[in-house]
């Protein structure tokens, strides 16, 4: 019944892959560079660090790095705090490309299937946004699906919020030690168990809420 919606949210996944991978490929210095431009450790390298953070909607900027720059310059509650925002203003960012894109999805998809879509959101919507944030793509083309739903805006920021704490912390917890212990190998080691820690949960978790929709 709401294959084209499916169909919708596939090919957003796939453009944003392609996105992501033409930005690689054309090595753009606001990827390259982006840590560079955080080494003053200032008021600048914040919102710096907050901007490219919240640009990721839409370039595949090393979030994960950014995160953990931010906790080795500014410690690990300044640091947490300005990852907060940035992936805030990423996932608002993407919420408000699927509300500007609404008109256009109507055009593709049935009013059926938009109100089956729409309920399907309104049940998992809020807990797929908290599970995918530390996840590529998958963060983003969440939030563009959530801006077609009627989740309001509030609602979503509260979720993104939850969902982005724990990595926010944790790489502000990384960039932290790694400055003051100066070994870019912990570092690079944390780097790796946080990131395993992310998927092996999300895993679980994706399991749990698959298992939960069969039951329905």
């Amino acid at each position: 019944m709401m294959k084209n919606y499916w169909t919708f949210i596939g090919l957003l996944l796939l453009l944003f892959l392609i996105i992501f991978g033409v930005a690689e490929q054309l090595h753009l210095p606001i990827m390259s560079e982006s840590l560079e431009w955080m080494q003053t450790g200032n008021l600048s390298a914040a919102l710096i660090g907050i901007l490219l953070l919240t640009i990721d909607v839409i370039l595949p900027i090393p979030s994960s790095f950014i995160m953990i720059a931010n906790g080795a310059l500014f410690g690990i509650a300044i640091g947490t705090l300005l990852s907060l925002i940035g992936s805030l203003g990423a996932a608002l960012s993407g919420f408000w490309l699927g509300r500007y894109g609404k008109s256009w999805l109507a055009r593709v998809v049935s009013l059926q299937q938009q109100q089956q879509a729409d309920a399907l959101l309104k049940k998992w919507g809020l807990l797929a946004i908290i599970l995918t944030r530390p996840l590529p793509l998958l963060a983003e083309t969440t939030a563009v699906v959530a801006g077609t739903s009627s989740l309001k805006w509030s609602s979503v920021a509260l979720a993104a919020l939850a969902g982005s704490i724990p990595a926010a912390f944790i790489y502000a917890i990384t960039g932290s030690t790694a400055a003051n212990l100066n070994q870019t190998s912990l570092s690079f080691g944390l780097v790796l168990l946080i990131a395993g820690l992310f998927w092996g949960l999300n895993r679980y978790f994706n399991r749990v809420l698959l298992q939960r929709t069969a039951n329905k």
